[in-house]
């Protein structure tokens, strides 16, 4: 799956099931409950990523935040922005909507004009 197929793999996921989508963690103890960047990563076959680690059969561990962030084509801070904890499911589901389709996130419509701020502070401190 190339990028745009897996955000809407995860859209599809969150809209048809969304009892399945909690932004808290990447899996839910039982496996049934996951975040963006869980379903992204579950979508291209990682297994039991609760801990945030997906574990190989060697031994290393690769961060399923980066997993996720490569499948769904992010840079870094689109991927920290769409991977919060704190981001409303309507807002996860408003970003995957422009990743779908193919475009760059557009998160001054996402978040409303709160955001601009945070665009502000963060190129501030780069």
């Amino acid at each position: 799956m190339n990028p745009q197929e897996t955000a809407q793999a995860v859209l599809d996921q969150i809209r048809m099931n969304p009892e399945t989508h909690w932004q808290g963690a990447y899996e839910s103890p039982c496996g049934t409950t996951r975040c963006v960047a869980g379903w992204a990563a579950y979508l291209h076959g990682c297994r039991q990523i609760e801990t945030g680690l997906r574990i190989e059969p060697d031994g290393s561990r690769e961060l399923v935040h980066n997993i996720a962030a490569d499948c769904l084509g992010l840079s870094e801070d689109d991927a920290i922005d769409l991977f919060s904890a704190s981001l409303p499911a309507a807002e996860a589901v408003h970003a995957l909507e422009y990743l779908a389709k193919g475009e760059k996130i557009d998160w001054r419509a996402v978040k409303g004009i709160g955001y601009a701020r945070l665009e502000y502070e963060r190129a501030e401190v780069r």
